[in-house]
């Protein structure tokens, strides 16, 4: 399997888990696809702080784009923020590089700081 499919595939997997979670609650949601992102990284070389930096920065927005709810309640915010989360974490894993594992480690680290002080206002 190469690079760029490994990708699609996690992160369309990670949806489509998300996306059968919500046909319990919405008939329209069983009819619709999986939504699925291809990220071309074939032009990185992940030993390069700034390349796996790029690289990080693709998978996040991916992520973000095929996760995006159409709602904006906060059950629908919700999901998205956990299945983008669940996807860039799964797409990280598959790349399987060090060095992009530690900047999503730190990453997530600093979202999740972000998130406690913000519950504490």
């Amino acid at each position: 399997m190469s690079f760029k499919s490994t990708v699609t595939s996690t992160i369309a997997s990670v949806i489509g888990v998300a996306a059968f979670s919500l046909i319990a609650t919405s008939a329209h949601a069983a009819e619709s696809a999986v939504p699925q992102a291809t990220v071309q990284l074939g032009e990185f070389n992940l030993s390069n702080s700034k390349d796996a930096k790029a690289v990080y920065k693709r998978l996040s927005v991916a992520a973000r784009n095929v996760c995006r709810s159409v709602g904006n309640d906060l059950r629908s915010r919700r999901y998205s923020e956990e299945c983008e989360q669940a996807a860039l974490d799964n797409a990280v894993d598959e790349v399987g590089n060090a060095q992009l594992s530690a900047l999503h480690r730190s990453e997530s680290s600093i979202r999740i700081a972000s998130r406690n002080a913000s519950d504490r206002s």
